[in-house]
């Protein structure tokens, strides 16, 4: 909690061209949906953390955002439902994932995240 994955979210839905403006996490919505001008192709930020059981994943509708190739998908904490992270990592469509660690460190300020990227392909 408070490493920045929705601040990072925010500004790069900022910068993405969206019809509407960028709101911020989905803690209690579990997902934003976003238009992005000229394009066919949408917007999906969602947020596992309220989530309490992988049932829950279904009936939100949410496998439905990683397989439809017409979603760019941003999610935070889907990393506490393995299995199902598992899934979309190993067969999402295009199999072109990034996934994005942030973390505090000792030699950063208060202000500052260490962010290392894993791309799968």
């Amino acid at each position: 909690m408070g490493s920045g994955k929705s601040t990072f979210s925010k500004m790069l839905l900022e910068n993405l061209n969206l019809k509407q403006r960028a709101q911020g996490s989905p803690s209690f919505s579990i997902v934003h949906e976003y238009e992005i001008e000229d394009s066919k192709v949408g917007v999906a930020h969602l947020d596992f953390y309220r989530l309490k059981h992988e049932q829950e994943i279904e009936e939100a509708g949410i496998p439905d955002y990683f397989w439809d190739n017409n979603f760019i998908v941003l999610s935070e904490w889907t990393s506490l439902f393995e299995t199902f992270e598992k899934q979309v990592l190993e067969n999402s469509p295009l199999h072109r994932n990034w996934k994005m660690f942030f973390d505090f460190t000792d030699d950063l300020n208060d202000s500052q995240r260490k962010i290392a990227l894993e791309i799968n392909f």
